[in-house]
């Protein structure tokens, strides 16, 4: 199942909840996605990829984002690079170049 679109993704960005409080919005439990208790490791990509589809379909789902931020030259990235659960997601790509776009 993907969850998330690139009209979810990235419009409505004056809405900066943490992916925390859109997680617990969704009913997503943090042992969904954490396997131990209490929580104290990173989740790793392929946790993320079990509820938001493989890495070509989040490719395919910001297709009309511009620039897509899911085709980079950088290759396929750790979602973590970006998307932080408990404090604010930055945009990587914000290291070197100025797009203007606003992660979720």
């Amino acid at each position: 199942m993907i969850i998330g679109t690139a009209s979810l993704l990235f419009a409505g960005n004056s809405d900066r909840k943490l992916l925390e409080d859109k997680h617990k919005d969704a009913r997503v439990e943090c042992s969904f996605c954490h396997k131990e208790t209490p929580p104290q490791q990173s989740v790793p990509t392929a946790v993320c990829l079990e509820c938001h589809g493989n890495y070509d379909a989040i490719v395919k789902a910001t297709e009309k984002v511009e620039p897509n931020p899911h085709d980079s030259h950088e290759g396929k990235l750790d979602c973590s690079v970006c998307h932080h659960v408990h404090k604010e997601s930055e945009f990587y790509c914000s290291h070197c170049h100025t797009f203007g776009l606003k992660v979720p």
